[in-house]
């Protein structure tokens, strides 16, 4: 298994290396989550915090966990939510890559990233209707995705994808509908995941520009 494992990751570039990524931060991390369920044993103070990875919009618990604007967008704590963000940055990491090469990938999935947090945590900062009493953490690749999709449609924007119930569809339709399920979204969110939906927009911003 760890010989397929080391030949994926050396044979697969960029895109097998940010799969393997969240993928082994998923298993650390639910097994630290089962750890501390079964035993009762804390490993952090705040394990709702993904034991520091998660980043969030109050400074002052940002200030005392820095890397987690970094480390946050590599972790996952629900599988459904890994699995759909992986196999959309496989599908459009392939995509992108084949244009744009695979070093463009991984600084495109950061700076998405980064930028889907910034906008996360301004809006919640700023927007009277976003802010919250208890502190809230933001975690998951969904924005640096959104970028590499927003990316890949705008470079191949009359590319067409074989899409569920809807035919042949271009890509640029596909990537705007996305856009606007978040966009929309928000009117019916509770606080948490409309804060999610804005750093996916953030991300999905980044990748257009």
């Amino acid at each position: 298994m760890w010989e397929d494992i080391k030949k994926s990751w050396t044979a697969g570039g960029m895109l097998y290396k940010l799969i393997w990524v969240n993928v082994g931060v998923f298993v650390l991390l639910n097994l630290a989550f089962g750890f501390t369920k079964l035993t009762g044993i804390q490993l952090s103070e705040n394990v709702s915090g993904g034991f520091s990875l998660f980043a969030t919009a109050d400074l002052p618990t940002l200030l005392y966990r820095p890397w987690s604007i970094l480390t946050h967008m590599f972790a996952h704590k629900e599988i459904f939510h890994l699995l759909f963000n992986m196999m959309l940055l496989w599908w459009m990491g392939r995509m992108y890559v084949s244009v744009v090469g695979p070093r463009r990938l991984l600084s495109t999935y950061i700076m998405g990233g980064l930028a889907g947090f910034i906008i996360y945590a301004l809006s919640v900062n700023i927007l009277p209707g976003l802010s919250m009493e208890e502190v809230s953490f933001a975690y998951g690749a969904s924005a640096a995705i959104m970028a590499i999709f927003t990316a890949t449609a705008t470079l191949n924007p009359t590319k067409r994808i074989p899409f569920f119930l809807f035919g042949s569809v271009e890509l640029k339709y596909i990537a705007i509908g996305y856009v606007l399920f978040d966009y929309f979204g928000i009117m019916g969110d509770s606080g948490h995941e409309t804060g999610g939906r804005i750093a996916h927009l953030g991300g999905a911003a980044f990748g257009y520009f």
